[in-house]
């Protein structure tokens, strides 16, 4: 493998040419051999940290402000932070998991998405956020997550200060 390819890459590599080295071709059923099972555990437990990560931070606040504030930062750190290079395959690759795996998945991620829409609808609520909330939370995920993508550790911002300019 080529020693360019570090981290998330590395792992989106992996996800992606299992299937062939096996001789499986794509991934679409449930068959396709153990060596999957890590990643597909991987995602699962990774998303159920961020999860018992946010819960932690939500009962820690009261303000709605606050809270959001505490959740784009838990959020970022989920995404960025050493060791979670998960992030970026359960996020863009997830659809390529044998079924099992994104069942379990699908599972977490809603249970995770209404804590962000509580929180979202909690804004709306004092008047801190306009318009259509559901919207709202797709358009401020999408974003966050994107940063896998982009942000660098020494680029200039740390994750902090990035929550907190994100945040307003």
């Amino acid at each position: 493998m080529d020693q360019q390819v570090h981290g998330a890459d590395r792992l989106v590599f992996q996800l992606l040419a299992l299937p062939f080295a096996l001789g499986l071709g794509e991934m679409g059923g449930e068959d396709v051999g153990e060596p999957v099972e890590p990643l597909g555990s991987e995602s699962v437990e990774g998303l159920r940290q961020g999860l018992a990560r946010i819960e932690v931070v939500l009962a820690q606040h009261a303000d709605p402000r606050e809270r959001f504030v505490a959740l784009m930062h838990a959020q970022y750190g989920t995404i960025l932070e050493d060791g979670h290079d998960f992030v970026p395959v359960m996020l863009y690759e997830w659809r390529r998991l044998p079924p099992v795996y994104r069942k379990r998945l699908i599972a977490v991620k809603d249970r995770y998405d209404a804590l962000w829409q509580g929180v979202i609808d909690e804004l709306a609520a004092a008047g801190l956020m306009r318009g259509d909330a559901k919207l709202a939370r797709l358009l401020i995920l999408g974003a966050v997550n994107f940063s896998a993508t982009w942000f660098r550790r020494n680029g200039g911002l740390s994750i902090d200060e990035l929550a907190r300019a994100s945040a307003g």
